[in-house]
């Protein structure tokens, strides 16, 4: 049983100044100190490299000063620990001038590796602190001043290899090395060079091809210098040009000297899969093992087995390795793969051997363990209310509680599907009674739901997975039944279901549901809604009950990007709603499209990130209904813990709107959303054996409707944009356990469209009223959440 919390909720200015103050307590704790140092002698205290270099930018240069940092000489670190955000300094080594002399060294071995061969270290500085009159300390801080130089580029690069059709593969994938004519000389990249040649022979039946068994030579000679008619003027300047351009040529070719058994050209001779290993048992036992039952398939593959656990065209659809066949070991990899991600076995082993029988010959062995087949969980759960979705739109802010179970079936039919059913009971307790609204509880919530996913494609897009186009597939059958009971105002009931096949191939991953069916049911306590739709017209279309017959999609890509402490990806869904020209169960159905982008950027560096997000989303009802909107369980929100942190959830908009923000009910939906988020990330220490962060981020957003609908400025119009942006700025603490990162943020409005003039904050308070000096709120926010916002 677990149990967990989540909420949201403005912070008072004064627990708002208390959390500050402790957390400013913490930072400035962080002030150096030294544990155990050597009295009345110079010790090592700080050490700092300044690199020169024309050919590199600020950011480069500070990266190659940390790298340089790491090869000190042992006797030169200084080794320090960070408590409560204390940094100390822990039992410094003594100083020693010889010491510098070794780091040189290592430092300079670190840049030869890079292709700095002509780096010079101009000069060391060594700065004495003893000027402490409380303790006999002599502090010794070293700094080494570094010009690089010009850097070796590579001129050429050639293959050369004994074996002729090693040489023509080599060739046919030369285009795709990263070391071309120019490419700056490092030996990381030559040795991610050999890694790659030795994969692609792999992938063509070299099985036993490693880097070990392949050799770069660099050749540095001046051809000028050794011909046999020497002209002395070209080689002159010859000589000019390679001192301001030191260039290479790399040549990669077989490891003298080596076995030739190891370049050999392997073809599979048999395929022996054992589907119902238990962890427990000895794998070499097994292959010699008589008392299975063997099955043979029609492409070769043995199939070794105990009990009929599964079919035997589920263990067949996901092999890629085919007697026969030259050994490829991007089919290996993927097969491997593909048991791993399918559920009924929790982990793969192999066992490959090879023999010489007229020609190179290999057996692979598949031993595929068996996870536990059915799983039952309970879990108690305590949530605030703030996601959008039909079964809490009119719900408020609740705090809810709610009693879960699952229950998991690894291997539907022996087939190898997932079935999850799942099952909640929710409570929710109105945490803002008021004289108009003085229920304890509020909102009784049961939801039911179905699913079944199959670990492979079917019709209409089985040819994907049969032509091998993609790395993995799965099709899943999902229902849903929810029921919602807001006490005294109104009751909701909606049932959902959709046949979705996702696939992912690479960076790319996508999805698409044919056909997306939802219906949903509103029943009034005493015309309790349409008295609020009276005091919101904007909410009139909104809350209709009605039908969703759809196609929904969506694709993400990871974008790769050449500095690898860059990552980010984008994603594109949408969704489109058709009328079939009936009714049923008395409501019509919705019509309207619905398209949202993201991109999400995250930039690393040694003690810090930066992380950018930007999100748009915009829908069109196409009934033909004069001032009709999405449906509202597809329409936009703004604000809470993922959004616009210094807004409560649904408390923004619509544009510059006050219609919302003066009514009794105060959520806000729109048809379209415009959001930016910036957000940077830096260590501060660890907090009970965890990590943890700190933050400072800016939002910028809104949402609008297509048209006015009787909600004032709702309506987007690119002369009002600036006018209608939000901003708020903030700080926050990141608590990462690994598995789990606690999010407390505090977030503040510098710039509201509610307000007087341009919405900016001319001064500083901590609330502010409405441009019709109606509605006094918050100014600040605080926000707490699960992960990363983004």
């Amino acid at each position: 049983m677990t149990f967990s919390f989540r909420h949201e909720h403005t912070i008072s200015p004064r627990l708002f100044l208390q959390f500050t103050a402790v957390l400013a307590f913490w930072l400035l704790s962080g002030c150096a100190g030294v544990k155990n140092p050597p009295l009345n002698t110079p010790y090592a205290y700080n050490n700092d490299v300044e690199v020169t270099s024309n050919q590199l930018n600020t950011a480069a240069r500070n990266l190659l000063s940390e790298n340089l940092l790491n090869y000190l000489d042992d006797s030169l670190q200084v080794q320090t620990v960070s408590v409560f955000g204390r940094t100390r300094r822990i039992n410094p080594p003594i100083f020693d001038s010889i010491n510098i002399q070794r780091s040189i060294r290592f430092m300079e071995g670190y840049l030869n590796s890079l292709g700095y061969y002509n780096a010079s270290f101009d000069s060391f500085l060594v700065k004495k602190d003893d000027l402490r009159p409380n303790k006999p300390e002599i502090r010794v801080s070293t700094t080494f001043f570094i010009t690089l130089g010009k850097s070796l580029r590579v001129n050429e690069l050639t293959y050369q290899f004994r074996v002729p059709l090693l040489q023509k593969i080599a060739d046919s994938v030369k285009s795709k090395s990263q070391i071309a004519p120019g490419t700056l000389y490092s030996k990381d990249q030559v040795a991610a060079e050999l890694e790659r040649l030795a994969g692609v022979f792999r992938q063509s039946g070299f099985l036993k091809i490693n880097r070990s068994l392949l050799l770069a030579e660099v050749d540095t000679t001046d051809p000028t210098l050794i011909g046999f008619e020497p002209d002395p003027v070209r080689q002159m300047i010859s000589s000019y040009q390679r001192l301001e351009d030191p260039i290479i040529n790399l040549n990669i070719l077989q490891r003298p000297g080596t076995d030739s058994s190891g370049f050999l050209q392997y073809t599979i001779d048999s395929v022996i899969i054992y589907p119902e290993t238990r962890v427990d048992e000895d794998l070499n036992g097994l292959i010699s093992d008589s008392t299975f039952q063997v099955m043979v398939s029609k492409q070769g593959v043995i199939l070794k087995t105990r009990y009929p656990l599964f079919t035997q065209k589920t263990i067949l659809n996901k092999n890629l390795l085919r007697p026969g066949k030259l050994y490829d070991e991007a089919d290996y990899f993927k097969t491997i793969n593909n048991y791993s991600q399918m559920g009924p076995w929790q982990q793969v082993d192999t066992r490959i051997f090879t023999r010489i029988d007229s020609i190179p010959l290999a057996d692979l062995h598949v031993f595929l363990f068996t996870a536990k087949k059915q799983t039952f969980q309970v879990d108690l759960e305590g949530s605030q209310n703030n996601n959008i979705s039909v079964s809490n739109v009119l719900a408020g802010r609740f705090l809810a509680l709610a009693f879960n179970m699952s229950h998991r079936n690894r291997n539907v039919f022996r087939r190898g599907a997932l079935s999850t059913t799942t099952a909640s009971f929710g409570l929710e307790l109105n945490n803002t009674r008021s004289a108009t609204n003085p229920n304890f509880f509020q909102t009784f919530i049961v939801n039911l739901g179905q699913s079944y996913s199959l670990p492979r494609l079917i019709k209409p897009f089985r040819f994907l997975d049969n032509r091998r186009q993609i790395d993995a597939g799965r099709t899943s059958i999902n229902l849903n039944a929810l029921y919602t009971e807001r006490f005294r105002f109104f009751s909701q009931t909606s049932v959902s279901t959709n046949l979705q096949w996702e696939w992912r191939r690479g960076r790319n991953t996508a999805n698409i549901s044919i056909p997306n069916f939802e219906t949903v049911f509103i029943d009034q306590f005493e015309d309790s809604l349409n008295k609020v739709i009276a005091q919101n017209p904007a909410l009139r279309f909104a809350f209709t009950p009605g039908n969703i017959l759809s196609v929904r999609t969506a694709f993400e890509r990871s974008v790769p990007y050449k500095k690898q402490n860059h990552a980010g990806f984008y994603r594109v869904s949408g969704e489109f709603a058709a009328r079939p020209g009936f009714t049923l169960f008395n409501n019509d159905f919705f019509t309207f499209f619905r398209l949202e982008c993201q991109y999400v950027e995250g930039v690393k560096y040694k003690r810090s990130s930066i992380h950018y997000r930007m999100y748009g989303g915009v829908g069109w009802d196409i009934s033909g209904s004069p001032g009709a909107t999405l449906p509202f369980f597809r329409q936009f929100v703004a604000g809470g813990n993922n959004s616009m942190r210094a807004w409560r959830l649904r408390q923004l908009g619509l544009g510059n709107s006050l219609l919302s923000d003066t009514a009794t009910f105060t959520d806000r939906f729109g048809d379209i959303q415009l959001e930016t988020n910036v957000e940077y990330r830096f260590k501060l220490f660890r907090f009970f054996g965890y990590n943890l962060e700190g933050a400072a981020f800016a939002d910028i957003g809104n949402i609008w409707n297509h048209k006015n609908n009787g909600v004032g400025n709702g309506q987007l119009a690119l002369k009002d944009l600036y006018r209608d942006l939000a901003v708020g700025v903030g700080t926050g603490v990141r608590w990462d356990f690994g598995y789990l990162v606690i999010r407390l943020d505090a977030a503040f409005k510098v710039k509201d469209p509610i307000r007087a003039g341009d919405g900016w904050i001319r001064e500083f308070e901590w609330k502010s009223f409405n441009r019709l000096g109606a509605v006094e709120r918050s100014n600040l926010g605080f926000q707490f959440g699960i992960g990363y916002p983004f």
